[in-house]
């Protein structure tokens, strides 16, 4: 098996399976695009996280336009009561799919 244990990492199955994970804080922009550690010949999950202080009653959101082999695209959005925005929140990520 390889694997990067890192913040941004991998783990590689022998059978062809592949999980990898990282971290994003890049700044604010309607679309982003992230690399994967490694290329998928096929990813077929892809979920966020992220947090944040909510003192005022705000929505931060993380959203996926696109999976390609080797990153993806995505679109952070900010809400509150009176403005919706680009957003500039970090967030991480995790992605399953195969390598072979």
């Amino acid at each position: 098996m390889t694997k990067s244990l890192s913040q941004n990492g991998y783990y590689k199955f022998p059978d062809g399976f592949l999980i990898q994970w990282g971290y994003f804080s890049g700044g604010v922009s309607n679309e982003q695009s992230i690399r994967f550690p490694l290329s998928f010949k096929s990813c077929f999950s892809l979920t966020f996280s992220n947090a944040t202080d909510n003192t005022n009653n705000s929505i931060w959101s993380v959203n996926y336009g696109a999976i390609y082999a080797s990153y993806f695209t995505v679109y952070r959005r900010y809400a509150d009561a009176e403005t919706i925005a680009n957003s500039s929140q970090s967030f991480r990520w995790i992605a399953i799919g195969t390598w072979i």
